[in-house]
C-alpha cells in the first residue's frame, strides 16, 4: 500500500473551504498544490445555510424551492471545485462534502484529522485589505491543524 492511501485512511488530508468567490477559488488552487506536494489527499467543503433575518428565523422556509435553491447551488459549487482541482492537479485524490451549517463552523468541524485546512480571504486594499474575514478568524483561533490563509489575487 502506498503512502498516500495510508495517510487517507488515517484521515489525514488538506481541507479546504469554498464558497463559489474567486477568493475561494485561489484557496482551492493553493490547496491543490498543498495537498500534491504532502502526498495526501484533498477534501473540499462547500457549506450553506438558508439566510436569516437579523440572525435569528430563517427568511425562507427550510423546504421548498428557496431552500432546495440553495441547496443546489452548493451542489453546483462543490462540483465545479472538484473538476477544477482535478484539471489543475492531474493525479490528485479529491473528495467533497457540503454541509447545511455556518461554513466556519463546518471547517472546524470537519477538519478531524486533517493535516492542513486552507480558507481564502477578501481584503478590500488598504487597512482592510490587512483583516481577516470572519471565517478564517473563526478558524484560525479554533482549529486543531496548521491553518494557511490565502490572500486572492483579484
Amino acid at each position: 500500500m502506498s503512502e498516500k492511501n495510508n495517510a487517507a485512511e488515517e484521515g489525514h488530508f488538506v481541507l479546504v473551504g469554498v464558497d463559489g468567490s474567486e477568493s475561494s477559488f485561489d484557496a482551492l488552487d493553493q490547496a491543490g498544490d498543498e495537498a500534491t506536494w504532502r502526498g495526501l489527499p484533498l477534501k473540499i467543503l462547500v457549506s450553506w445555510q438558508v439566510p436569516t433575518s437579523l440572525g435569528m428565523a430563517p427568511i425562507a422556509p427550510t423546504d421548498g424551492e428557496p431552500y432546495l435553491a440553495f441547496q443546489e447551488s452548493a451542489k453546483t459549487i462543490l462540483k465545479s471545485s472538484i473538476e477544477r482541482a482535478k484539471s489543475h492537479h492531474g493525479d490528485l485524490e479529491v473528495d467533497g462534502v457540503v454541509i447545511e451549517e455556518a461554513a466556519a463552523r463546518a471547517l472546524v468541524e470537519e477538519a478531524g484529522n486533517a493535516a492542513l485546512i486552507v480558507v481564502g480571504t477578501r481584503g478590500h486594499g488598504g487597512f482592510a485589505g490587512l483583516l481577516l474575514g470572519s471565517v478564517s478568524t473563526y478558524v484560525i483561533h479554533h482549529a486543531k491543524c496548521p491553518v494557511l490563509v490565502v490572500r486572492s489575487h483579484h
